[in-house]
């Protein structure tokens, strides 16, 4: 009588849930050598698809709509406008130095202009030399 050979791990493995549920930790193959690194296949008792209303995916989108409505809320005072411009335009309210006092500074402003961004420029294309300095570095 031949001796089996060594045992799988989808023969090892007890039969999946009273409800049918498919648990690779504990058939796959694969998983079952990975799950070793995170502790171990999903528990007998684990309650796999039966959480409440406080998953842990729903807890994390919370505190990222949470996150971000705090950091909107920083920085809406940044978007202060007043008639300012040619002909009474609206412009951002940058008097006195309130960008940097009201932490609304960004360099994203004077880039767009130094840039080129307004003419439809790609940044960072090429770059610009004040004349001081030779093609090898040298004045």
């Amino acid at each position: 009588m031949a001796s089996p050979g060594p045992p799988q791990a989808a023969d090892a493995a007890p039969p999946p849930g009273v409800d049918g549920r498919d648990l690779p930790s504990r058939t796959d193959t694969l998983t079952v050598g990975l799950s070793t690194l995170v502790g171990g296949p999903v528990g007998v008792h684990a309650d796999v698809g039966r959480q409440r209303f406080f998953t842990p995916l729903r807890v994390l989108l919370a505190l990222s709509v949470a996150v971000l409505a705090l950091s909107w809320l920083g920085k809406a005072p940044c978007i202060q406008q007043y008639p300012g411009g040619e002909d009474g335009a609206m412009t951002l309210d940058w008097r006195g130095s309130r960008q940097y006092v009201a932490m609304c500074y960004s360099d994203t402003i004077p880039l767009y202009g130094i840039e080129k961004l307004a003419q439809g420029e790609f940044p960072y294309k090429s770059s610009w030399t004040d004349g001081s300095v030779g093609p090898t570095g040298s004045r």
